[in-house]
């Protein structure tokens, strides 16, 4: 059985081999690092958004890797509610959208007041993010 940080490295990240000097070996840095030998049977589970740059042990050459943010709906009903409170405009409303990892992570934003924003709020935000380069 192959190592599963072995198969997001190869199908996710496109690296069976460092391009640089063909070395199978890497360092894989999230908030913690460890070596991963593209070559072993090891398994260990793991999430490729948590992967924040990738390392050659033999030449250094490196890959840095953008974490997987994606846009979530939370309704009021998910969060026991009848109506929720945007966080732009404070306007009661239905439903907030949030850039998060995972739907969990954004209920638990909403839930702590770090994130949620109503459709025009959270459309005015990637108008705004758009118009200074950052793409989608």
């Amino acid at each position: 059985m192959t190592d599963f940080r072995v198969l997001e490295l190869e199908d996710e990240l496109k690296i069976e081999s460092c391009p640089k000097c063909g070395n199978n070996e890497f360092y894989v840095i999230r908030d913690y690092g460890y070596i991963v030998n593209t070559e072993s049977d090891l398994v260990e589970e793991a999430k490729l958004e948590d992967i924040r740059e990738v390392e050659c042990t033999k030449c250094g050459w490196k890959k840095k890797v953008k974490p997987a943010i994606r846009v979530f709906r939370v309704s009021a009903q998910e969060l026991g509610a009848e109506t929720v409170k945007c966080g732009g405009c404070n306007w009661r409303v239905s439903q907030l959208f949030v850039l998060a990892k995972s739907k969990e992570e954004a209920i638990e934003l909403i839930k702590r007041g770090e994130a949620g924003l109503c459709g025009d709020c959270f459309g005015e935000l990637l108008a705004d993010l758009a118009e200074k380069g950052y793409g989608f």
